[in-house]
């Protein structure tokens, strides 16, 4: 506070004397420029790793010991040998934390992670432990293990680190803000969550949340989930939810018996939710979704028949969506990644849809369009296991009006599609198969700008429009 406050006090105490006295007017009770100064500090999150140190060793030749940079150096090892090693986390955080360790290894090295020197206590898996003291100390122990994979003559790696939040973080990893409409999703543990959530909640809960926004807060590796059962699973309870990866990495996706990471957001049912108008018109009211700003890296979707797990079956799979009504993707890449299904399959979408509908129905008021928006898949096998694989669409319906499906500033890059039958429509770099009403603009394939009439790149064409219809590309 500044010395202003002194000429405060000066002002009442004027005031006081002059009401004594009788004399009349207006008298100021605060001088007009008086300041407080008011510092605000944030919280800071800090969590100081020491040293490590080796606990254990058993090894039939090698060593194990400190290097000079204070990371540890083990030498001459061989299937069967072990170490265990000893690391310590300090909060010297101005708050208490929530933390976890992770660690992870290249081919041939398991590593696993204890809370006591005798291994016999192991670290919980993905769940926050306190850390609310400042100067508090918490002990992990990490035992690497050298498995037969280990490459004759070659080198590993292991990567021990801590992730810390402040202590009022979500213990399920997720939290919703309803006057934002958003979900935020911290941490593998809060997606797992959340979609656990999103699966398995009522009717009545699934309505409370159209509108919203699924947010990423950091990078997600999925490694550990074997298979992943999509966001939405149920077709019937479909909604508008929009999804924003905020730039993130979500790595190591598999899905074995799936659609997508997102699956079904949109309803491709006509049978789910159909409204009327005030006009009396019935529409589906299912619409677009928005997903945005995210890279999947070293995704694995193959769609096999849910029923008998047979290869033979199973339709439609892409890294974001099986199948869907109206989709709007921005920002999205795929790379390093593998797709697979019997029909349909894209790197980014198998199967748009949402207009074969309103022809079989016309009283079905459908207005869905679908738009790809700076998206690019890269390094990527699009298999189809009978035909209909694309680079970013497997298959995508007629639509009524012009440009149901509008693809701008993206590219496909080093990426393989196969398909059983090498005939027409059935690969396209970027839809294998479409009718009329396609639009794009500043695209490329391996490097090449597609225009008007430079439209197949290798030998295979960017799109494969149906009944003789053309593509409008500027």
């Amino acid at each position: 506070m500044k010395k202003k406050s002194i000429a405060i006090l000066s002002a009442l105490a004027i005031a006081g004397a002059a009401a004594a006295a009788g004399v009349a007017g207006t008298v100021a009770y605060f001088n007009s420029h008086s300041e407080i100064d008011v510092t605000v500090n944030a919280a800071k999150v800090d969590v100081q790793a020491s040293a490590p140190t080796i606990v254990s060793q058993s090894l039939q030749y090698g060593k194990v010991e400190i290097a000079q940079n204070g990371s540890i150096a083990a030498n001459l090892l061989v299937p069967g040998d072990s170490f265990l090693i000893k690391v310590s986390y300090t909060n010297s955080s101005t708050i208490g934390v929530l933390y976890k360790i992770g660690a992870t290894a290249t081919a041939g090295l398991d590593t696993a992670i204890y809370t006591d020197a005798a291994c016999s206590v192991p670290a919980t898996d993905n769940v926050y432990t306190p850390l609310a003291v400042h100067g508090s100390v918490a002990d992990h122990y990490v035992k690497v293990t050298v498995t037969d994979a280990f490459e004759n003559g070659g080198k590993g790696k292991v990567t021990i680190g801590v992730d810390a939040v402040q202590d009022n973080f979500p213990v399920n990893g997720f939290k919703r803000n309803d006057e934002k409409k958003v979900l935020e999703v911290y941490n593998k543990t809060g997606l797992l969550n959340l979609q656990r959530e999103l699966s398995t909640s009522s009717d009545t809960d699934y309505n409370k949340l159209d509108g919203y926004t699924i947010v990423l807060k950091q990078d997600m590796d999925l490694s550990s989930v074997t298979n992943w059962q999509g966001m939405v699973t149920n077709r019937n309870r479909a909604f508008n939810l929009n999804f924003d990866g905020q730039g993130h990495t979500i790595s190591n996706l598999t899905i074995t018996n799936g659609t997508g990471f997102i699956d079904h957001f949109g309803s491709t049912s006509i049978s789910s939710d159909v409204k009327t108008n005030s006009k009396g018109e019935r529409y589906q009211a299912h619409g677009n979704y928005v997903f945005k700003n995210v890279v999947f890296d070293n995704a694995h979707v193959v769609n096999l028949d849910v029923n008998t797990g047979n290869l033979g079956a199973g339709n439609c799979a892409g890294v974001v969506t099986g199948s869907t009504l109206g989709l709007d993707l921005e920002g999205v890449t795929v790379k390093n990644s593998y797709v697979e299904a019997y029909k349909w399959v894209g790197g980014l979408a198998g199967y748009l849809t949402g207009v074969e509908e309103q022809a079989a129905h016309p009283s079905y008021n459908y207005q869905f369009q679908h738009v790809i928006k700076d998206c690019h898949v890269e390094n990527t096998i699009i298999k189809a296991r009978h035909y209909r694989a694309g680079g970013f669409v497997g298959y995508a319906n007629p639509y009524s009006g012009e440009g149901y499906l509008n693809i701008t500033d993206s590219s496909v890059t080093g990426c393989t599609l196969k398909v059983a039958d090498q005939g027409e429509g059935d690969r396209g770099w970027m839809v294998a198969t479409a009718y009329n009403g396609l639009k794009g603009s500043n695209l490329k394939v391996n490097g090449t700008a597609i225009t008007a009439g430079n439209q197949a790149v290798d030998g295979i064409k960017v799109f494969n429009p149906l009944g003789g219809n053309t593509v409008a590309i500027k």
